[in-house]
Protein backbone atom coordinates (compact mmCIF):
# COMPACT_ATOMS: atom_id res chain seq x y z
CA UNK A 1 0.00 0.00 0.00
CA UNK A 2 2.88 2.32 0.88
CA UNK A 3 4.46 1.71 -2.55
CA UNK A 4 1.14 2.41 -4.28
CA UNK A 5 0.82 5.70 -2.40
CA UNK A 6 4.39 6.67 -3.36
CA UNK A 7 3.68 5.89 -7.03
CA UNK A 8 0.44 7.90 -6.87
CA UNK A 9 2.26 10.92 -5.35
CA UNK A 10 4.99 10.66 -8.00
CA UNK A 11 2.40 10.61 -10.79
CA UNK A 12 0.62 13.65 -9.37
CA UNK A 13 3.87 15.58 -9.05
CA UNK A 14 5.09 14.76 -12.55
CA UNK A 15 1.67 15.41 -14.07
CA UNK A 16 1.52 18.84 -12.46
CA UNK A 17 4.98 19.65 -13.81
CA UNK A 18 3.96 18.62 -17.30
CA UNK A 19 0.79 20.67 -17.12
CA UNK A 20 2.73 23.67 -15.87
CA UNK A 21 5.21 23.35 -18.76
CA UNK A 22 2.48 23.08 -21.38
CA UNK A 23 0.59 26.02 -19.87
CA UNK A 24 3.79 28.04 -19.80
CA UNK A 25 4.49 27.20 -23.45
CA UNK A 26 0.91 28.07 -24.43
CA UNK A 27 1.04 31.41 -22.59
CA UNK A 28 4.38 32.28 -24.18
CA UNK A 29 3.03 31.46 -27.64
CA UNK A 30 -0.18 33.44 -27.07
CA UNK A 31 1.79 36.46 -25.81
CA UNK A 32 4.08 36.37 -28.86
CA UNK A 33 1.19 36.58 -31.36
CA UNK A 34 0.40 39.92 -32.96
CA UNK A 35 -3.31 39.41 -32.35
CA UNK A 36 -5.60 38.51 -29.48
CA UNK A 37 -8.70 36.38 -29.16
CA UNK A 38 -11.25 36.10 -26.40
CA UNK A 39 -11.96 32.52 -25.45
CA UNK A 40 -15.43 31.64 -24.18
CA UNK A 41 -15.97 30.73 -20.53
CA UNK A 42 -15.14 27.05 -19.91
CA UNK A 43 -12.88 26.88 -23.00
CA UNK A 44 -9.15 26.42 -22.53
CA UNK A 45 -6.05 26.76 -24.66
CA UNK A 46 -3.81 23.83 -25.57
CA UNK A 47 -0.74 23.28 -27.72
CA UNK A 48 -1.62 21.91 -31.15
CA UNK A 49 1.11 21.10 -33.71
CA UNK A 50 3.10 24.31 -33.34
CA UNK A 51 0.28 26.70 -32.52
CA UNK A 52 -2.44 27.21 -29.93
CA UNK A 53 -5.98 25.91 -30.17
CA UNK A 54 -8.98 26.39 -27.93
CA UNK A 55 -11.52 23.76 -26.91
CA UNK A 56 -14.43 23.23 -24.54
CA UNK A 57 -13.36 19.59 -24.14
CA UNK A 58 -11.04 18.15 -21.53
CA UNK A 59 -7.86 16.29 -22.43
CA UNK A 60 -9.70 13.07 -21.50
CA UNK A 61 -12.38 13.88 -24.09
CA UNK A 62 -9.73 14.45 -26.81
CA UNK A 63 -9.74 18.21 -27.50
CA UNK A 64 -8.88 17.57 -31.16
CA UNK A 65 -12.50 16.46 -31.66
CA UNK A 66 -13.75 20.04 -31.23
CA UNK A 67 -11.37 22.95 -31.45
CA UNK A 68 -10.70 26.43 -32.77
CA UNK A 69 -7.31 27.63 -33.91
CA UNK A 70 -6.15 31.02 -35.13
CA UNK A 71 -2.66 31.45 -36.54
CA UNK A 72 -0.49 33.47 -38.87
CA UNK A 73 1.06 31.70 -41.84
CA UNK A 74 4.81 32.08 -41.78
CA UNK A 75 5.37 31.45 -45.48
CA UNK A 76 6.28 34.16 -47.93
CA UNK A 77 3.60 35.92 -49.93
CA UNK A 78 4.81 35.02 -53.44
CA UNK A 79 1.25 34.90 -54.77
CA UNK A 80 -1.79 37.09 -54.42
CA UNK A 81 -3.92 36.43 -51.37
CA UNK A 82 -6.69 34.95 -53.56
CA UNK A 83 -4.21 32.51 -55.14
CA UNK A 84 -2.89 31.62 -51.70
CA UNK A 85 -6.43 30.85 -50.49
CA UNK A 86 -7.16 28.69 -53.54
CA UNK A 87 -3.95 26.73 -52.95
CA UNK A 88 -4.99 26.11 -49.33
CA UNK A 89 -8.43 24.88 -50.44
CA UNK A 90 -6.81 22.55 -52.97
CA UNK A 91 -4.45 21.18 -50.30
CA UNK A 92 -7.41 20.49 -48.01
CA UNK A 93 -9.31 18.76 -50.80
CA UNK A 94 -6.31 16.53 -51.52
CA UNK A 95 -5.88 15.50 -47.89
CA UNK A 96 -9.45 14.61 -46.93
CA UNK A 97 -12.41 12.68 -48.26
CA UNK A 98 -14.83 15.54 -48.89
CA UNK A 99 -18.55 14.84 -48.52
CA UNK A 100 -19.67 18.39 -49.27
CA UNK A 101 -18.16 21.85 -49.31
CA UNK A 102 -18.66 25.45 -50.24
CA UNK A 103 -16.27 28.38 -50.61
CA UNK A 104 -17.18 32.04 -50.64
CA UNK A 105 -16.00 35.45 -49.51
CA UNK A 106 -17.57 37.94 -47.11
CA UNK A 107 -16.83 41.43 -45.86
CA UNK A 108 -16.39 41.47 -42.04
CA UNK A 109 -14.56 43.38 -39.31
CA UNK A 110 -11.40 41.62 -40.58
CA UNK A 111 -11.93 42.90 -44.12
CA UNK A 112 -12.63 40.50 -46.96
CA UNK A 113 -12.42 36.95 -45.64
CA UNK A 114 -12.46 33.73 -47.62
CA UNK A 115 -14.52 30.94 -46.09
CA UNK A 116 -14.15 27.25 -46.83
CA UNK A 117 -16.97 25.34 -45.18
CA UNK A 118 -16.73 21.57 -45.50
CA UNK A 119 -17.79 18.20 -44.28
CA UNK A 120 -15.40 15.27 -44.64
CA UNK A 121 -14.49 11.87 -43.32
CA UNK A 122 -11.27 11.28 -41.43
CA UNK A 123 -10.29 8.16 -39.51
CA UNK A 124 -13.82 6.79 -39.81
CA UNK A 125 -15.57 9.89 -38.44
CA UNK A 126 -17.59 12.62 -40.13
CA UNK A 127 -16.14 16.03 -39.34
CA UNK A 128 -17.24 19.57 -40.07
CA UNK A 129 -14.87 22.45 -40.61
CA UNK A 130 -15.39 26.18 -40.92
CA UNK A 131 -12.12 27.68 -42.15
CA UNK A 132 -11.54 31.39 -42.68
CA UNK A 133 -8.52 32.93 -44.37
CA UNK A 134 -7.89 36.63 -43.97
CA UNK A 135 -5.15 39.16 -44.57
CA UNK A 136 -3.86 41.92 -42.30
CA UNK A 137 -0.98 44.26 -43.17
CA UNK A 138 0.23 41.89 -45.89
CA UNK A 139 0.27 38.84 -43.59
CA UNK A 140 -2.01 35.85 -44.05
CA UNK A 141 -4.02 34.27 -41.23
CA UNK A 142 -6.34 31.34 -40.69
CA UNK A 143 -9.19 30.78 -38.26
CA UNK A 144 -10.39 27.19 -38.18
CA UNK A 145 -13.28 25.59 -36.31
CA UNK A 146 -12.93 21.82 -36.63
CA UNK A 147 -15.34 19.40 -35.01
CA UNK A 148 -16.81 15.96 -35.08
CA UNK A 149 -20.21 16.39 -36.70
CA UNK A 150 -22.10 15.38 -33.53
CA UNK A 151 -20.42 18.20 -31.52
CA UNK A 152 -20.42 20.92 -34.20
CA UNK A 153 -23.71 22.71 -33.48
CA UNK A 154 -23.34 22.40 -29.70
CA UNK A 155 -20.20 24.58 -29.70
CA UNK A 156 -20.75 26.64 -32.88
CA UNK A 157 -21.86 29.87 -31.16
CA UNK A 158 -18.83 29.86 -28.87
CA UNK A 159 -16.52 29.03 -31.77
CA UNK A 160 -17.92 31.92 -33.81
CA UNK A 161 -17.48 34.27 -30.85
CA UNK A 162 -13.74 33.58 -31.05
CA UNK A 163 -13.74 34.57 -34.74
CA UNK A 164 -15.57 37.80 -33.96
CA UNK A 165 -13.14 38.60 -31.11
CA UNK A 166 -9.95 38.59 -33.20
CA UNK A 167 -8.17 41.91 -32.76
CA UNK A 168 -4.67 42.98 -33.76
CA UNK A 169 -2.27 44.44 -31.25
CA UNK A 170 -1.21 48.00 -31.96
CA UNK A 171 2.28 48.73 -33.31
CA UNK A 172 2.58 45.21 -34.71
CA UNK A 173 1.73 43.63 -38.06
Amino acid sequence: MKNLLAVFCFLIMTSCGTTLTVNSEVKTFINSQNFTVVKPVKWHAFKNHGYVSYTPLSIDENPFQNSVSVFQFLETNDHSFEEFVQTRINETNNSRTIIKQESYSELTQLGTIYIHNLESTFQGHINKEFSVNFEHNGNYYNYNYYSRKNLYKKHLDDAMSILKSIAFKENQD
